[in-house]
């Protein structure tokens, strides 16, 4: 079992077998995040390259395992620049930006609505009297959202934490009726345990959840910020409307399983680094005050069937360490 309170959600490895080829074994494995565990499997093929024996399991990363001297030399030669860098401070926050997994991937999250936020201002652009912006509305998954900054002063190296993918925020067309499928999808497979990253924070957006309903049902009411307006305000999301709106490149191209968005875009326009639109609002707002405002309500959490934890162990347990993948 793992030396700490890490969730165990399966066996090391997870064996799948396809359904083009049921006999043969495809081994998964996931050994969690930041070098905390070192992947370790041994695994033997016969001559047609089909698995005949496999065991291993991860090796905690502890005091216990002696440093290569090599390896640190080269880590040595890049440090001091990168130091330089990541160290810049680049303003203030009064709060604690809350980016657990717990709080982003089940509920809105102050931290979620500052990458929202940030992702918006970043493409605002003035085109008149009667609109106000010409992209009033940001989402992003939870998954990609990476670390907690803890109040206090904010550096380069805050925002390479949170967003370490180097995402682009892309501008896209999209009919009101493929953002709310991807609002269905956002809790389709809501899990508390599992903490799946699909789950969305907004920016733009009023949403209401009730998660007692069927999946694809889920979805008790949306409201949207319009742009075609001088002042801004929330009004009920129009099925048949074209919404202009920023995403990650990777929900724009389907990740996370939002391929209504992919699919159904009207046009994409592919934007600025997500780190670099965060840098510029933390700078620009700092002291930063946000907290939770309202944007996501779920109802009926307690409700959820959320499934059982189930580990078919060998006598030597192995495991399977949650959860390192942007997901």
């Amino acid at each position: 079992t793992p030396p700490t309170d890490d969730v165990v959600i399966g066996p090391y490895p997870t064996v799948i077998h396809p359904d083009r080829a049921p006999r043969d074994q495809v081994l998964v494995v996931q050994d969690f995040t930041w070098g905390k565990y070192l992947g370790f499997l041994q695994v033997t093929f016969n001559d047609d390259g089909k698995i005949t024996h496999f065991s291993g399991n991860p090796i905690t990363l502890d005091a216990t395992v002696e440093q290569d001297s090599d390896t640190l030399a080269e880590i040595a030669r890049f440090s001091a620049p990168m130091e330089a860098t990541i160290g810049v401070s680049i303003g203030t926050s009064y709060v604690l930006l809350d980016g657990t997994r717990m709080s982003c991937r089940t509920k809105e999250c102050n931290l979620g609505n500052v990458v929202t936020d940030a992702m918006l201002e970043d493409q605002v652009t003035f085109k008149g009297e009667e609109w106000w912006s010409d992209v009033s509305i940001a989402i992003t998954n939870a998954g990609a959202i990476r670390a907690t900054i803890p109040a206090g002063d904010l550096s380069i190296g805050d925002v390479n934490s949170v967003l370490p993918f180097l995402n682009t925020n892309d501008i896209l067309e999209l009919h009101g009726k493929y953002i709310l499928e991807a609002l269905e999808k956002s809790v389709q497979d809501y899990d508390p345990i599992a903490l799946p990253g699909k789950f969305l924070q907004v920016s733009g957006l009023l949403i209401s959840y009730d998660l007692s309903k069927e999946p694809g049902s889920r979805v008790l009411s949306v409201e949207a910020r319009c742009s075609e307006c001088s002042v801004p305000d929330y009004e009920p999301l129009q099925l048949d409307k074209i919404y202009r709106l920023i995403v990650p490149k990777y929900i724009a191209h389907g990740g996370d399983g939002y391929t209504m968005i992919s699919d159904n875009k009207i046009s994409h326009i592919t934007g600025n680094l997500d780190a670099a639109a965060l840098t510029n609002y933390l700078r620009k707002h700092s002291p930063i005050l946000k907290g939770i405002e309202r944007r996501i309500q779920v109802k009926s959490s307690d409700s959820v069937k959320v499934r059982p934890l189930l580990f078919l162990f060998a006598p030597l347990v192995s495991f399977f360490i949650r959860d390192g993948i942007a997901t």
